[in-house]
C-alpha cells in the first residue's frame, strides 16, 4: 500500500520508538528529548539566536504567538488562500481577521505581485507558507516589504523546513533579535516529521519569546490517557497498512481503529464547523520528542529520498525545476476523483491538499469571510489538484507515474 496520509513516514524503528517510550512512563513528562529536538532543529536551521516553544499542536503554537503579539481584535493577517483550517482558526479565535491573498501558480504560495494592494492600516501580520515546502519565488520581496511597513512575518514551514535557510536581508539588517519573525513549524501525523502531534514556534524577538514562555507555563500538560492514545497511534496504523491487503485485514483494522475511543482526532468536529477546540491546547510532552528525535536522527536519508522521487517525478511532467524537498508532489488533473479511484484500484492512495482555498472540503468559508472568486488562481488549483508521495522508493513513484500516463485525464 502506498499512501501519502497514512503513515507516510514511519519504518520499523519509529514503531520500535513508540514501543519502548510507551513502556517508559517516567519519561513522558521529561525533558531531556525536547532539548534534544530543540539543538538539532536549531543546527539545522543554522542560527543560535532564536528560542523554540513547543505546543501539542501547530495550530495552538500559532494561536499563543499571535496572543504574544499583543493585536488589536479586528487587526488583519494576510494569509495565502490555498491553506488549511489550522491557520484560520487561531486567527478567529483571537477576533482577528485574515485577508486571502491568491497565490502563485508555481509555488502554491502568495503572489507578491498582488500582495502590496491587500495591505492597509489594520494589517499587523503577514503569513508566508512554503506549501508542500516549496520557497516562494519572491521570499525575499515578500519580507522586504513586510519590514516596511512594519508587519511582524510568520513563514509557516509546516509542509518542510530541510531547505530553508534565514532570509539574508534579515542578518544582513542586523535584526534578527528585534524584528518580528518568526517560523512555524508542524509534526502532525502526515507532516514531513512526524511524532502523532506536535507544533513549535521558532521566535527571534527577544520580548515576544519571553510571552510565550510565560505562556506555555500556563497551558496544561497533557494527561496520561491522552497521551497513550498518541503513543499508539504509530503502531497501530503502520501494522493497518502493512496487511491492508492481506484478507482485508488491515483495512478492517483501520476502520475499528478510526471508530473507536482510541483514535486521536487531527480535526475535530467543534474545529470542522469554524471554532478552534481548546480541548488541544496542551504542552507538548517528551515522549512525543523522543518520537521526533528518532525521525530527525535519520533526516538526511530520508530526504535524499524524497529529493530523488521529486527529481524523477519533474522529468516524467516537465515540472519546474527544483531543489526543494516536498512533503507531496502537486499534481494537476482535470477529473482528480476519477484518478482517485484508479489509483485506489492499484493500491494507491492520493492526497488532496487543498480541496477548497481553506480546506478541509466543506469547511465553512463563510466564517472566515471568503468570498468566491476573490482568489481565482487558488480556486482553480483546488479543483485540479492532487497530491503524489515523496517519502517511497523508485520503483513505486515509477509504478504512479505509469498508470498516471495512462489516464491522462
Amino acid at each position: 500500500m502506498i499512501s501519502c496520509d497514512l503513515a507516510p513516514n514511519e519504518e520499523w524503528d519509529d514503531i520500535l520508538a513508540s514501543i519502548k517510550i510507551l513502556c517508559q512512563p517516567w519519561r513522558w513528562y521529561g525533558k531531556n528529548e525536547i532539548l534534544a529536538v530543540k539543538k538539532n532543529i536549531l543546527e539545522y536551521l543554522k542560527t543560535s539566536d532564536a528560542e523554540i516553544h513547543f505546543f501539542l499542536t501547530g495550530r495552538f503554537a500559532l494561536y499563543h504567538l499571535l496572543k504574544s503579539l499583543n493585536l488589536k481584535k479586528g487587526n488583519e493577517i494576510i494569509v495565502p488562500a490555498f491553506t488549511c483550517e489550522a491557520v484560520i482558526l487561531p486567527i478567529l479565535a483571537l477576533g482577528l481577521k485574515p485577508v486571502f491573498v491568491d497565490i502563485e501558480k508555481n509555488t502554491f504560495s502568495i503572489d507578491y505581485n498582488k500582495l502590496k494592494s491587500f495591505i492597509s492600516n489594520k494589517t499587523s501580520c503577514l503569513l508566508i507558507q512554503h506549501t508542500f515546502g516549496f520557497r516562494p519565488s519572491e521570499q525575499e520581496k515578500i519580507i522586504q516589504l513586510a519590514l516596511n511597513y512594519n508587519l511582524a512575518v510568520i513563514e509557516d514551514l509546516s509542509h518542510g523546513f530541510f531547505n530553508y535557510q534565514i532570509p539574508l536581508l534579515i542578518k544582513e539588517k542586523n535584526k534578527v533579535k528585534n524584528f518580528n519573525y518568526y517560523l512555524l513549524l508542524s509534526f502532525g501525523r502526515s507532516k514531513s516529521l512526524s511524532s502523532v502531534c506536535g507544533g513549535a514556534i521558532v521566535g527571534f524577538n527577544k520580548k515576544v519569546n519571553e510571552k510565550l514562555k510565560k505562556q506555555l507555563k500556563e497551558v496544561y500538560r497533557i494527561t496520561y490517557s491522552q497521551l497513550i492514545k498518541l503513543l499508539i497511534y504509530k503502531p497501530i496504523v503502520f501494522f493497518a497498512k502493512k496487511t491492508y491487503n492481506i484478507f482485508g485485514l488491515g483495512k478492517l483494522i483501520h476502520y475499528l481503529y478510526r471508530n473507536s475511543f482510541f483514535f486521536p482526532l487531527e480535526i475535530t468536529q467543534k474545529e470542522k464547523n469554524g471554532q478552534l477546540d481548546q480541548s488541544l491546547n496542551y504542552q507538548y510532552p517528551n515522549a512525543l520528542a523522543y518520537l521526533l528525535l528518532n525521525q530527525i536522527k535519520k533526516i538526511k536519508k530520508t530526504n535524499q529520498k524524497r529529493l530523488k522521487v521529486v527529481h524523477f517525478y519533474q522529468k516524467e511532467f516537465f515540472f519546474q525545476k527544483t531543489n526543494d524537498i516536498l512533503i507531496r508532489f502537486p499534481y494537476l488533473v482535470k477529473n482528480p476523483k476519477k484518478l482517485i479511484e484508479i489509483m485506489k484500484k492499484n493500491d494507491i492512495y492520493l492526497g488532496r491538499w487543498y480541496e477548497q482555498v481553506v480546506a478541509p472540503k466543506d469547511f465553512p468559508l463563510n466564517i472566515v469571510g471568503y468570498k468566491y472568486g476573490a482568489c481565482r488562481s487558488a480556486e482553480k488549483i483546488c479543483k485540479l489538484i492532487v497530491n503524489l508521495p515523496t517519502n517511497i522508493d523508485l520503483a513505486d513513484a515509477q509504478k504512479i507515474v505509469r498508470i498516471l500516463k495512462e489516464n491522462p485525464d
